[in-house]
């Protein structure tokens, strides 16, 4: 709505905002420690620094806080009724549907820069930074790209990402159709 959210490293890291311009900078509640900071729908998302990091959401204002789970909670990232974290008490990655508030374990062996879009989620690995994919609500995952990528955004039904050959690649969110650009 034509606005900036961020979190200030000089108060607490409390939730502020100001217009795309620059101007009118305000804080917006007083929630201090949020940390691993997200915004979806009205709602921010964060981990709570003072409290071992456990995952919450809240209105912009501060009011209707949740706590969403009990485990220490980092890389954060919530988009379509999802939130995607690392769960640090159990070592694996971990979704949220947040209408019905059931939770999957996504990629038991680590992710990297995840982005989750209606295809799934899609990420790098950490054991092998290849490309994989995992649909939303289920465990497991499919691989897309074998081999090593870099820089990677999807943009509709594509999945752009740099290789090992140091070339600008598309490809189908189905792993087909790898196409050097």
């Amino acid at each position: 709505d034509g606005r900036i959210y961020f979190k200030s490293a000089e108060d607490k890291l409390r939730l502020y905002s100001m217009a795309m311009d620059g101007t009118d900078v305000k804080r917006e509640n007083e929630l201090e420690e949020t940390y691993h900071l997200n915004l979806w729908n009205g709602r921010i998302y964060w981990s709570n620094n003072e409290d071992a990091r456990k995952l919450y959401s809240a209105n912009l204002d501060g009011s209707d806080m949740k706590i969403l789970t009990t485990s220490s909670a980092e890389k954060l990232c919530v988009t379509d009724g999802w939130i995607l974290y690392y769960d640090m008490n159990k070592y694996e990655e971990r979704a949220i549907n947040l209408e019905t508030n059931e939770c999957f374990t996504v990629f038991p062996g680590g992710f990297t820069d995840p982005t989750i879009s209606e295809h799934g989620v899609i990420s790098k690995m950490n054991n092998d930074l290849h490309l994989y994919r995992a649909q939303l609500g289920s465990s497991g995952m499919n691989l897309l790209v074998d081999e090593s990528v870099d820089n990677v955004c999807i943009v509709g039904d594509y999945v752009f990402y740099r290789g090992e050959d140091h070339q600008n690649h598309m490809i189908n969110v189905d792993g087909t159709g790898d196409t050097v650009l």
